[in-house]
């Protein structure tokens, strides 16, 4: 089985940047993180674990730390976003992914560490953006059962980025929720596989989102059919527009 076939070693080959961070930096500090906890490793050994992102940052770094065995996207809570945790009803444990990619803090009930992710920086990915990808459970988004595997992710993202030509220049922001499939597919995964950069756009609100767009920081816009664009951005700003 191909071990490069995992979903985030595809997306750091793309070259591209999330949120003002280089995305392998995103999925080298994940990696960096599981190799430096032993309570997320026990974690892992259970079962899933999931995610409440605050960004699309925290996503790439929380599915590195997945390691390809399952990673449940959640919708995020005000008390709980950044974290990843066991996907049971009482988490043993928590990871504060704000801070990242420098840093985590790992918290049991037992004691608390921070992990210093500073040696990300020189660890060496290698990664394939033409995998074809493993024929594994990748993750699930909110509610949903179903699983979906890290082959069916990299499909649907290279038939999305075919579709929108996007290239490295595209700077897509993203205003769609955290566990919506063609948010993800289209607003991230095809752009960064592109070599692309990706905002986080879920948690802003409608000014600050216009506010972005007026600034020239993104040229591309993933959201809803009822989001209105400031019309003298509508020359300049490609719109893919999603059923959500």
């Amino acid at each position: 089985m191909d071990p490069l076939g995992l979903l985030p070693y595809a997306l750091a080959a793309g070259g591209g940047r999330v949120d003002g961070h280089e995305a392998s930096a995103l999925v080298a500090a994940g990696f960096t993180l599981l190799q430096r906890s032993l309570p997320l490793v026990r974690a892992l050994g259970t079962g899933p674990v999931a995610v409440r992102p605050a960004r699309w940052a925290d996503f790439l770094v929380a599915l590195a730390a997945s390691d390809g065995r399952g990673l449940c996207v959640r919708p995020p809570h005000q008390e709980a976003a950044g974290f990843l945790y066991p996907e049971r009803e009482l988490a043993e444990l928590s990871v504060d992914l704000r801070a990242a990619p420098l840093q985590a803090t790992v918290s049991t009930s037992q004691h608390t560490q921070v992990v210093d992710l500073g040696s990300h920086f020189g660890l060496d990915l290698i990664g394939d953006t033409e995998t074809a990808g493993r024929e594994e459970p990748c993750l699930t988004l909110g509610d949903q059962a179903r699983w979906i595997s890290h082959r069916q992710l990299l499909h649907d993202a290279r038939a999305g980025m075919a579709a929108h030509a996007f290239t490295p220049v595209h700077r897509t922001l993203v205003c769609t929720p955290f566990t919506n499939y063609d948010g993800l597919v289209l607003g991230v995964l095809a752009p960064l596989l592109a070599g692309g950069a990706v905002l986080t756009g879920a948690s802003l609100g409608v000014q600050e989102v216009h506010a972005v767009l007026a600034d020239g920081e993104a040229n591309v816009v993933v959201c809803g059919p009822d989001m209105e664009l400031p019309p003298e951005t509508t020359a300049r700003v490609i719109r893919v527009p999603l059923s959500l």
